[in-house]
């Protein structure tokens, strides 16, 4: 499954594994869809059972050496292959995100720490391959995610730990907050003497709470190793914190918006900043 933010030109093999079989085949290198070779083994009863949760390769001997032998069958040069899996085994989810970071590996970590909070399994333990396309507010990922698939005796290369890959995420989306800020701020057009000033004021504070913002949220990022399976009372606790951090991006996303709408009172956007909750009381959850 790739994990290419962008996809080029697409594997020539195919293999889909199902309950009962393994299906494989391999179209034509000269640019269209002629199908040139196609191979498959029946599986015994038993052997995949297709479930997002629990696990599907109940006999992974047996399903590895299917694979192999269909592939083998079929030939070809290239080790890309695109898997068609079980519905019942893949879910799909559709991320927005304002920007993504410019490093790839820095990219599938950020898209598997959001998953993370919206998946019933452990993400570390999933597979996932996605695919990045623009937005009319950014840009949009479609995930899709397996959980046990075809990862044993397959070389996994290793990923960097959550807690790092979380402060990654929390200084981009601080910088997405600053950059939001910063667009708004220049759009602005005085509407009266002394609105320049006024805003001023509210854009120095906006700045202060997104700092704040990041740092805490950096700060609860020690826990997010921590697995629900192993450790159930502290991955409850850094999921917690995540959604109160969430909540107030939200609402400083809306505070950036209102401080730059005119006409501006002085002080007013400035106390409509201050009683925005600390982001630092995120971390008493």
């Amino acid at each position: 499954m790739s994990r290419a933010p962008n996809s080029g030109s697409r594997p020539k093999l195919a293999c889909e594994i199902s309950a009962d079989r393994v299906l494989a085949g391999r179209v034509s290198d000269n640019g269209g869809h002629t199908l040139e070779a196609c191979a498959s083994s029946e599986l015994a009863p038993g052997s995949v059972v297709p479930d997002l949760i629990e696990t599907n390769l109940r006999q992974p001997d047996a399903a590895y050496e299917a694979v192999r032998d269909v592939l083998g069958n079929i030939g070809g040069r290239s080790r890309d292959v695109i898997a068609v899996l079980p519905d019942a085994a893949v879910r799909v989810v559709l991320l927005d995100f304002e920007a993504l970071p410019s490093k790839r590996d820095e990219v599938e970590g950020v898209v598997r720490f959001r998953l993370k909070k919206s998946l019933p399994f452990d993400v570390d333990k999933a597979k996932v391959s996605y695919h990045v396309q623009p937005s009319s507010t950014g840009v949009r990922v479609i995930a899709a995610v397996a959980l046990a698939l075809l990862t044993w005796r397959a070389f996994r290369p290793e990923r960097p730990p959550m807690n790092r890959i979380c402060r990654v995420d929390s200084r981009h989306a601080g910088t997405a907050l600053h950059e939001r800020r910063r667009a708004a701020r220049a759009a602005f057009v005085p509407a009266a003497p002394g609105a320049d000033s006024a805003v001023d004021g509210a854009d120095a504070a906006l700045e202060g709470y997104v700092r704040r913002w990041v740092t805490a949220r950096v700060g609860a990022c020690e826990d997010a190793d921590a697995n629900a399976g192993s450790d159930p009372v502290t991955h409850a606790r850094f999921q917690q914190r995540m959604r109160c951090f969430d909540d107030l991006r939200g609402r400083t996303e809306s505070a950036i918006a209102g401080a730059f709408r005119a006409p501006v009172e002085a002080g007013a956007a400035e106390a409509a900043i201050a009683a925005l909750p600390l982001p630092e009381t995120c971390l008493t959850h």
